[in-house]
C-alpha cells in the first residue's frame, strides 16, 4: 500500500524568530521524531511516510503520519494513515483517536466506532462530540456526565476537561474542578488558564499557570492567552512564536499570524507605522500566502508602505 499527501509548508516559518533549546529525550531518536520534537510537523511527516511505507507492518509510523495530518487540517488523508495503523494494532486508544478525528467530519461514521470504546478519554469525547452534531446527546455523553458524579479523582478530572469542551458555557467551572481533582495534570491547568485569560483575568490565568515548566505547545498558547489579556503586546506576541515553534501546524500559525496582524493595527492606530510594519511583514510571511491572516496583512501592510514613504525623516520598509 503506497500512500502520497499534498502538504502546505510554512513560507517563512523561522524568519525571526527566537527559539529555546531542546532536551533530547530519547538518545536513539530517529530523524522523524527529532523533527516531531523541534515542532516541525511537515519535515517530520515525510520521514514517517516514508518509513511506513518501508515497513508496512509497523504500525507506529503509520499511526505519527496519521497524528500529524490531523494536525495539519489534513483529515483525508489521516484517515488512510490512521486506518493502516487500526489494522495493525485495532486495540491500541491513541490509534483509534486519531481514526475517529479523522472521521470527525462525518459524525455517523465516528459513532459506527463506539462499540471499541471503553471508559473516557479523547475517544469518548469524539464519540459525544459526533452525538453533540448530532444534536442527539446519548450514551457518551451520558458516560461523561455519570463519570463526573461517581468517578475516582482521575475519572472526574477526565470528564470534567472532556464536558468543558462540549458545554462551554460551563467551561470555566468544569476546568477548575479537573485542576482541583488533578493538580498535577499540565494540561488541565494550561486549558483553564486559557479560559480564564479569554475572559480577562490575565492574573488568575498566570496563577493556574505559575507552578509548571516553561515549555510545550499548551503552555505557550496558555501564556500568549494570558499576556494578549493583560495588554502586553511585546510578551504576548513572543509567547506565541514559541508555540509556533513548538507545533508548526495551522491552528498555531492562525493564533500568531492573527495576533501579530492585530498587533499591527493597533500600531498603525497609534501612529507607529514602522514597528507595524515589521509585525505585518512577519505575519505575511508565516505559514502561506493564501492564509487570510497573511492576505489581510499584506493588505495593510501596502497601505502602510505609502504612509512611511510620505513621512519625512521616517525610514523607507522594504
Amino acid at each position: 500500500m503506497c500512500c502520497s499527501t499534498r502538504v502546505l509548508f510554512p513560507r517563512g516559518a523561522s524568519k525571526g524568530f527566537k527559539t529555546i533549546p531542546f532536551i533530547l529525550v530519547l538518545a536513539a531518536a530517529s530523524p522523524a521524531d527529532s523533527l516531531l520534537q523541534s515542532g516541525d510537523l511537515s519535515g517530520a511527516l515525510s520521514h514517517y511516510a516514508a518509513d511506513a511505507n518501508e515497513n508496512p507492518r509497523s504500525w507506529w509510523p503509520a499511526y505519527r503520519a496519521a497524528w500529524i495530518l490531523n494536525r495539519l487540517s489534513m483529515p483525508d488523508s489521516a484517515l488512510v494513515w490512521a486506518v493502516r495503523a487500526h489494522d495493525l494494532r485495532p486495540s491500541n486508544s491513541s490509534i483509534l483517536g486519531e481514526l475517529l478525528q479523522a472521521h470527525s467530519q462525518n459524525p455517523d461514521s465516528v459513532l459506527k466506532y463506539g462499540i471499541l470504546v471503553a471508559g473516557g478519554g479523547v475517544c469518548r469525547f469524539r464519540l459525544a462530540q459526533a452525538e453533540q452534531r448530532l444534536e442527539s446527546p446519548g450514551e457518551h455523553t451520558l458516560y461523561f456526565h455519570q463519570t463526573l458524579e461517581h468517578g475516582n479523582d482521575s475519572a472526574r478530572a477526565d470528564a470534567a476537561c472532556w464536558l468543558s469542551v462540549l458545554l462551554p458555557e460551563r467551561a470555566t467551572e468544569l476546568l477548575g474542578m479537573a485542576v482541583e481533582l488533578a493538580p498535577g495534570e499540565s494540561f488541565y491547568r494550561t486549558m483553564l488558564a486559557g479560559r480564564l485569560a479569554q475572559q480577562g483575568d490575565a492574573d488568575g490565568g498566570f496563577s493556574i499557570l505559575a507552578p509548571l515548566p516553561p515549555q510545550g505547545y499548551y503552555y505557550w498558547q496558555a501564556l500568549a492567552r494570558c499576556h494578549e489579556a493583560e495588554g502586553s503586546a511585546d510578551l504576548a506576541a513572543e509567547a506565541f512564536r514559541q508555540a509556533f515553534q513548538a507545533r508548526q501546524c495551522p491552528s498555531s500559525a492562525a493564533d500568531l499570524g492573527w495576533f501579530l496582524y492585530r498587533a499591527g493595527r493597533d500600531l498603525v492606530k497609534a501612529d507607529n507605522c514602522p514597528e507595524a510594519a515589521a509585525l505585518l511583514e512577519e505575519a505575511s510571511n508565516l505559514w502561506h500566502s493564501d492564509s487570510s491572516w497573511a492576505r489581510a496583512s499584506d493588505s495593510l501592510l501596502t497601505l502602510v508602505r505609502r504612509f512611511i514613504l510620505l513621512e519625512t525623516g521616517w525610514e523607507r520598509v522594504n
